[in-house]
């Protein structure tokens, strides 16, 4: 692909609309802006308040490469595609390792799953740790469950938005 020069920002960009240097993708106006970030929202439950806008043009330039016009990328963020996927993989954190977070770890094994425990007698416990990515911070809620004497009866649920990652 050719380099062009944006008078603007004095930066090149590939031909095809996508930027290089992390520059954004196609300048949207704030209201176009607003109703991709709207999208995005609806979709994945991530936001994207007009301070971040940089930040998901860079990840939908280095994702959405077939996309020439604004409407071509609403079409391609609308559907299950692997563009899709691709963009939720660069737009979420995906930092995942066993006791991730050291205080609120310490709070679950100390005050919280204590509680939550004597609140339900011998009823079934379940946790859920959304936005695990690989899982690390699932096991580790197995793991304390376990340490604690709760592990018969202990449910851990992980989840996340990127494919990739699970």
């Amino acid at each position: 692909r050719r380099a062009v020069m944006d008078d603007r920002r004095g930066s090149a960009r590939r031909a095809g609309g996508r930027w290089s240097g992390g520059d954004p993708v196609m300048g949207w106006s704030r209201p176009e802006y607003a109703q991709l970030a709207a999208l995005i929202a609806e979709q994945t439950g991530l936001t994207f308040p007009p301070s971040r806008q940089a930040d998901l043009e860079h990840a939908l330039g280095e994702v959405l490469d077939d996309a020439t016009s604004k409407e071509q990328l609403r079409e391609l963020l609308a559907g299950e595609t692997a563009a899709r996927d691709e963009l939720i993989a660069r737009l979420t954190i995906g930092e995942s390792y066993f006791f991730r977070d050291p205080g609120q770890f310490r709070l679950l094994r100390e005050e919280i799953l204590p509680g939550i425990a004597a609140a339900r007698g011998d009823a079934p416990i379940r946790l859920w740790s959304a936005g695990c990515a690989t899982g690390e911070e699932a096991y580790s809620l197995a793991i304390i469950a376990e340490q604690l004497g709760l592990g018969r009866r202990t449910t851990v649920l992980g989840t996340d938005l990127s494919r990739k990652r699970l």
